[in-house]
């Protein structure tokens, strides 16, 4: 990611406040996707969080692994998420800097199981994440990933056009085949693909992607 794109998105989510308010109105998405994460680990795992934002999807999942590492680029966020942790007494979890596209504080193949909630539509380029993702999970590991996408498919052209825009560095909304394709090119084998609506045109995917 650009220093540039780094600093725009800090702005964006710079606002706990406004973060939390949005949650609200979908806590119900976040418990969805927090139980079934939890349905997909074991206590003996070594977990990170891709984009953690400030634990709500982290706090819960905690108390069923070993482990869990939340990495985020807005301190903000991951100062309510530690503050969260120490108020609820959750030992085993931390939050700190750290940019999804370049986990270079993480090992190859060290990690059981990477969650990634609702980044893959904010993102430049997910498709870098997801290399990087593959990077530090260890053989036979999971991906668990909550991305927004759109209720319908692209013609052909929209595509093509999408690809294009994606190469420019535009954030985009991705599409159910989409977003498995991005999986599967990064080397993930997907084992599971659930919908979860949200709204009329949106829903959520929650795909379980295993390494190769």
């Amino acid at each position: 990611m650009s220093q540039k794109r780094i600093e725009r998105e800090v702005v964006r989510w710079e606002s706990a406040a406004k973060y939390d308010a949005e949650q609200g109105e979908f806590a119900h998405i976040f418990k969805a996707v927090a139980d079934w994460v939890i349905e997909n680990v074991n206590v003996d795992d070594e977990v990170v969080e891709a984009g953690c934002g400030n634990g709500m999807i982290a706090l819960p999942v905690a108390p069923h692994v070993k482990r869990l590492r939340g990495f985020d680029i807005s301190q903000s966020m991951l100062d309510a998420g530690n503050q969260q942790a120490e108020s609820q007494g959750i030992e085993n979890v931390s939050f700190d800097y750290g940019d999804a596209y370049n986990l270079n504080m993480l090992a190859n193949d060290s990690v059981d199981v990477v969650v990634c909630s609702y980044l893959f539509d904010v993102v430049e380029r997910p498709s870098r994440i997801l290399k990087e993702v593959h990077r530090i999970l260890k053989p036979g590991g999971l991906i668990l990933s909550a991305t927004d996408i759109m209720t319908w498919e692209l013609s052909f052209k929209g595509m093509i056009k999408r690809r294009f825009m994606r190469a420019l560095g535009k954030t985009m909304t991705p599409s159910y085949n989409e977003l498995i394709s991005l999986h599967e090119r990064a080397g993930f084998k997907v084992r599971e693909a659930r919908r979860l609506p949200v709204q009329d045109e949106y829903e959520n995917l929650l795909v379980c992607g295993v390494t190769h």
